[in-house]
C-alpha cells in the first residue's frame, strides 16, 4: 500500500511539474517583429517628417544607420534603453506640454503603440540593414485618404 501511494504521489508531482512548464512556455512573449509591427508604426507616424527629403529637427529615421545615429538632442535609438531613446521619449506628453510631443502633426501614439515601441527597444531594437530595413514614406494621393 505504501509503495502504491508513493508511486501515486510521484506521478502527481511529475504531472504538476510538466503542467507548470507548459504553462510557462505558453505565456512566453513573442519578440516584437520589426517588419510587421515597428516598420508600419514608424512609416505611418514618424517618417513624414523624419526622413531624407523632409528632415524636421535634423532627425532622420529612414534607415537603420540613420535611426541608430546621434541627433542634436541625444541618441535616436539606444538598443535596450528606451528611456535614453528619443524615438520613444519624444512620444510621451511631458509636463502637460502636448505641443512638444511627437508626432507633432496628427494623432499621438496610443498607449499600446508606445508600449510596443518601448518593448522593441528593450529587446534590443532589432532593425534589418539594407532594403529590408529602409522605411518608405507613405504616398497619399489627394482624395484617397
Amino acid at each position: 500500500m505504501k509503495r502504491a501511494l508513493s508511486i501515486l504521489v510521484t506521478t502527481a508531482i511529475l504531472a504538476a511539474a510538466g503542467c507548470s512548464q507548459s504553462t510557462t512556455e505558453s505565456k512566453s512573449i513573442t519578440p516584437v517583429d520589426f517588419a510587421t509591427e515597428i516598420r508600419p508604426l514608424l512609416e505611418t507616424n514618424c517618417l513624414a517628417c523624419h526622413q531624407s527629403e523632409v528632415l524636421m529637427g535634423g532627425f532622420n529615421i529612414q534607415s537603420r544607420d540613420d535611426a541608430f545615429g546621434a541627433a542634436d538632442r541625444g541618441a535616436r535609438i539606444v538598443p535596450g534603453n528606451p528611456d535614453a531613446s528619443l524615438v520613444y521619449t519624444m512620444t510621451a506628453v511631458r509636463h502637460g506640454k502636448q505641443n512638444e510631443t511627437m508626432p507633432a502633426d496628427g494623432i499621438l501614439l496610443t498607449e499600446e503603440q508606445r508600449a510596443l515601441l518601448r518593448r522593441w527597444i528593450e529587446e534590443g531594437a532589432d532593425w534589418p540593414t539594407g532594403e529590408e530595413g529602409t522605411l518608405v514614406p507613405l504616398k497619399i494621393q489627394p482624395g484617397n485618404v
